[in-house]
């Protein structure tokens, strides 16, 4: 009688993270699909876990033995097939391309990106923060002042003269969520 081994199946999931913050005189935030993600990620089958790797949407790298492609790739030890993270700006039936929070969702939390994780568990994020490196997201004011590369790692205070009245994005948080949506 012959044992079969059993083959780990490589699940993907799809993950969406969704940001809440407490808007002040804030129209809208943007998120820029160019924006790149430093994210905390695990095997999902070992102990191996890496902290701040960059996701960057606009890196695509071709996936090994296949015709796929993805945003971010690793091989865990032991592993024989490499890992991988691609980033959706558009999930179907949870948000569409140019996701933002406006200022409508004040106080909610609002999907802005889709993970498609292949062998990889997200689990932790940056949330922008200028010492990982990243670029920021845009912030608009009630008035139409247009504030660029916004760090939304702690609260964020700026005037508008334009209105002349104060602006602030704070109590941030963020969370991801599995989605049984697909592209």
């Amino acid at each position: 009688r012959k044992r079969r081994r059993r083959r780990r199946q490589r699940r993907m999931v799809l993950l969406v993270l969704y940001i809440k913050a407490t808007l002040e005189n804030v129209r809208e935030i943007q998120f820029p699909l160019s924006l790149p993600f430093h994210v905390n990620i695990k095997d999902p089958v070992g102990f191996e876990e890496r902290e701040n790797v960059t996701v960057d949407p606009q890196n695509v790298n071709e996936l090994e033995n296949s015709r796929g492609e993805a945003h971010f790739t690793v091989k865990f030890e032991g592993q024989m097939k490499q890992s991988s993270i691609v980033v959706l700006d558009e999930v179907k039936n949870v948000f569409k391309k140019e996701a933002s929070i406006p200022e409508s969702e004040d106080g909610r939390f609002v999907p802005i990106r889709g993970f498609e994780c292949r062998g990889v568990d997200i689990t932790g994020f940056d949330k922008f923060s200028e010492s990982s490196g990243s670029g920021g997201v845009t912030v608009t004011s009630k008035a139409g002042t247009v504030f660029e590369d916004v760090h939304l790692d702690e609260d964020w205070y700026e005037y508008c003269e334009k209105g002349g009245e104060s602006v602030s994005v704070t109590d941030v948080e963020y969370e991801f969520r599995v989605e049984k949506s697909g592209k």
